[in-house]
């Protein structure tokens, strides 16, 4: 299998400086069982990056290497710049985390929970309670015991958590388990909001939906290999990605009949009558980006021009995160080509 590919967009913040998470060849190995397998991240400054995959596929034991919870068995790990876990004290000194379900002492309040975690920090984190409780919305419930917290809310006393050390970067580890739809919603705000503070959100979720709303960027990871990576539009299918596209002329099955003649030069892959006109599937070069797509379609509206067929529209289908993701997924189980 080839090395995942990076999106052009990710790669032009790819100096060290430019990143907030770097690692190289990073796995995990539990006695025979490979957890993570070579993991090579990029994840840029000021975006926010989601990390996709199943349930079981390494999101969690990736996450605890970056924080220094778990040695890698192999690899290496910079966070904000500093090596891990060499210089693990300042590279986590402005780094807020969520490791699976956040816990905190039950029979204090939230307040109350929050000012333990701020005692062990620097004087300015008392200050900041009010308003990171403000912000996850739990200042009416901010003193009430956390025993009588519903799931959702320690979700968001542990974003309130986070916020105490003013972060940069945010490690938040299947943040949405247990809100409702509204709570949801008023997440994806939240973390839209800290990116435009120039924080960097590092989200990990088995949740398609919530990484194409809120991400930035995404890394694919299924069965502890990253397969995937770059900006959410644009993440391919192999070694080469496809768009869908319905075509609107004045003689469609002509034209049908032509593009199936030139399927090769002009990179079809399929073409289908529709009820107003033809779909047609086009082969794009993976890490082309947008100019691969509008080459694409370029090609085919000027070969359809000149064999005389009237084009009235090309219109591109966008295909979701969920079909790219199970397209990409279905692939592991095949021989390396």
């Amino acid at each position: 299998m080839t090395a995942p590919a990076v999106d052009e967009a990710a790669a032009s913040g790819s100096s060290r400086a430019g990143l907030v998470i770097e690692t190289t060849g990073l796995s995990k190995r539990f006695k025979d069982r490979l957890a993570v397998d070579s993991v090579d991240l990029q994840v840029p400054q000021g975006c926010c990056f989601g990390f996709l995959g199943p349930n079981g596929a390494g999101k969690t034991t990736l996450i605890r290497m970056l924080l220094g919870m778990t040695r890698p068995s192999t690899g290496t790990i910079r966070l904000r710049g500093h090596d891990m876990p060499a210089d693990k004290t300042a590279a986590l000194s402005r780094v807020g985390a969520i490791v699976e379900e956040p816990r905190f002492v039950p029979y204090l309040t939230g307040r109350e929970n929050l000012r333990v975690i701020a005692a062990a920090r620097e004087q300015e984190a008392d200050a900041r309670i009010g308003p990171a409780l403000a912000r996850v919305g739990l200042a009416e419930r901010a003193d009430q015991k956390v025993k009588t917290y519903s799931l959702g809310m320690r979700q968001r006393l542990g974003v309130a958590r986070c916020l105490l050390a003013d972060p940069e970067l945010l490690i938040l580890d299947e943040p949405t388990n247990g809100l409702d739809p509204a709570g949801i919603h008023e997440f994806r705000q939240l973390v839209r909001d800290l990116v435009v503070e120039g924080r960097t959100v590092f989200l990990s979720s088995h949740l398609l939906d919530e990484i194409e709303k809120t991400c930035d960027f995404v890394a694919v990871i299924d069965g502890g290999k990253v397969i995937q990576q770059g900006a959410i539009g644009a993440i391919g299918l192999g070694e080469t990605a496809s768009i869908q596209i319905r075509l609107g002329c004045d003689r469609p099955a002509e034209a049908a009949a032509y593009i199936s003649q030139h399927r090769q030069e002009l990179g079809v892959l399929t073409v289908e009558p529709v009820v107003d006109g033809l779909q047609i599937e086009l082969a794009v070069q993976q890490g082309s980006g947008q100019r691969g797509i509008e080459s694409a379609l370029a090609t085919l509206n000027a070969s359809l021009v000149q064999a005389g067929h009237g084009v009235f529209r090309l219109e591109l289908l966008r295909q979701s995160l969920e079909e790219r993701f199970l397209a990409v997924t279905s692939r592991m189980g095949e021989a390396p080509q």
